[in-house]
């Protein structure tokens, strides 16, 4: 009698085969491919997401290196955000928004995440690179016109420091904009100050915010620095 192999594939399908010795079953694979996999791209799921599915407006996802970082809504512990390393699938978990958040970016040359709640509110977090700890780098509120209907969004400084290793040679800059008006923060003048501080107190801090008004609505923002000797 010759070999005959079956493959269980998970069907509703019946095998029928007659009694003999050199019956082989075996399991199929289940298989990776998916819908925009291609010859020379291949997708791998990192994270399901099985929260409550509802509209989101703004930026939901951000990315640096092997650091992903997403916002979703989960009935227990309300708006967060879930940082995931793809590599080690470590991941740490950002609550406690008083407001949902609208948007999030990594820093290019930091692993910093800057996150903007629905009223403004600017909270910057330091995240390992291997996604072992977050913690806060600063925190700042109570933002003008902070309850507007309009979405606020932040873009870092794509600046890169000469001497990453000198701390006075590094600057860690963000740009806040809503509606017609544009906040450049620098953030490492205002951590030296503290790690949580209203806009007002930010404000005073010399050289820490400068705030430019547009005579049309900002959909997009640019952001390069210079030095100049």
């Amino acid at each position: 009698m010759l070999n005959k192999i079956y493959v269980l594939d998970g069907s509703d399908g019946v095998i029928k085969f007659a009694n003999g010795n050199n019956v082989s079953l075996s399991l199929a694979l289940e298989s990776q491919t998916r819908e925009r996999d291609s010859a020379r791209i291949h997708t791998t799921t990192i994270s399901d997401y099985k929260g409550d599915i509802r509209a989101l407006k703004g930026r939901f996802l951000a990315v640096q290196g092997d650091l992903i970082a997403f916002r979703f809504f989960n009935e227990n512990t309300g708006d967060v955000i879930r940082i995931i390393n793809r590599v080690s699938r470590n991941r740490r978990l950002i609550k406690g928004f008083s407001k949902a958040p609208v948007d999030l970016r990594f820093a290019t040359h930091l692993p910093l995440l800057a996150v903007v709640d629905g009223e403004s509110n600017l909270h910057v977090y330091s995240v390992t690179a291997d996604c072992q700890d977050v913690e806060t780098y600063i925190t700042i509120m109570n933002w003008p016109d902070g309850s507007s209907d309009s979405t606020p969004r932040v873009v870092w400084c794509p600046y890169v420091a000469e001497n990453p290793s000198d701390p006075s040679d590094v600057v860690n800059m963000v740009a806040l904009f809503k509606k017609n008006k544009v906040y450049v923060v620098n953030l490492s003048i205002l951590k030296e100050r503290g790690s949580r501080m209203t806009f007002e107190e930010a404000l005073a801090v010399e050289e820490a915010i400068l705030s430019v008004e547009m005579e049309e609505v900002i959909l997009r923002l640019l952001f390069s620095y210079f030095t100049f000797e």
